[in-house]
């Protein structure tokens, strides 16, 4: 995998995390309890699902791109 297309992955799942955050505060805000914590599971397998088999693939790759989660943490334009 290309490093470009590297960090795209890296920042469009934390990007998209972030979302998934708003998810929950909606529900929280919004549903019964009951649908508070399946929306809460669902989130958060998600979010498992994407930093274990997605990010995880990438930063075997670029394991730099670790400290550039924490730096880059907001979304970023595309870059055409």
């Amino acid at each position: 995998m290309d490093r470009n297309i590297a960090e795209d992955i890296v920042n469009k799942s934390l990007a998209s995390f972030k979302l998934l955050e708003e998810v929950v505060f909606l529900a929280r805000d919004n549903c019964t309890p009951d649908e508070r914590e399946k929306v809460k599971q669902g989130v958060g397998r998600s979010i498992a699902y994407m930093s274990t088999f997605v990010l995880e693939s990438v930063y075997k790759d670029y394991p730099d791109l670790r400290d550039y989660e924490v730096k880059n943490s907001e979304p970023q334009d595309d870059k055409t």
